[in-house]
C-alpha cells in the first residue's frame, strides 16, 4: 500500500451512530479500501499471481470474442471444447 488514504466522516448534528457508520462504510467502499486490504491480506507467490493474471486475461479475451461474434459466452466456451 503505497498511498495513505484516510476515510473521515464528520458527525452531523442529531445524526445517529448507525447513520454515521453507514456513511463511513459507504465512503470506504467507494475508495476501494476493502479490496486493497483483501489484496494484501495473504502473501501470494509470484507464480500464483501470474497464473491468476493469465486466467483473467483468458476470460477477458473469451468475453470479447463472444461479444464480437454476438453469441453467449457459455456457447463459445462449449464450442471450443472447454468446460464451464
Amino acid at each position: 500500500m503505497s498511498n495513505v488514504v484516510n476515510a473521515e466522516v464528520v458527525a452531523k448534528p442529531n445524526e445517529s451512530g448507525e447513520n454515521l457508520i453507514r456513511r463511513f462504510l459507504k465512503k470506504v467502499k467507494k475508495l476501494g479500501l476493502f479490496e486493497e486490504f483483501r489484496k494484501y491480506e495473504y502473501y501470494k507467490k509470484p507464480s500464483v499471481k501470474n497464473k491468476e493474471a493469465a486466467e483473467r486475461r483468458k476470460r477477458v479475451l473469451l468475453k470479447l470474442e463472444a461479444q464480437e461474434r454476438g453469441i453467449p459466452m457459455a456457447e463459445l466456451i462449449n464450442s471450443k471444447g472447454r468446460k464451464k
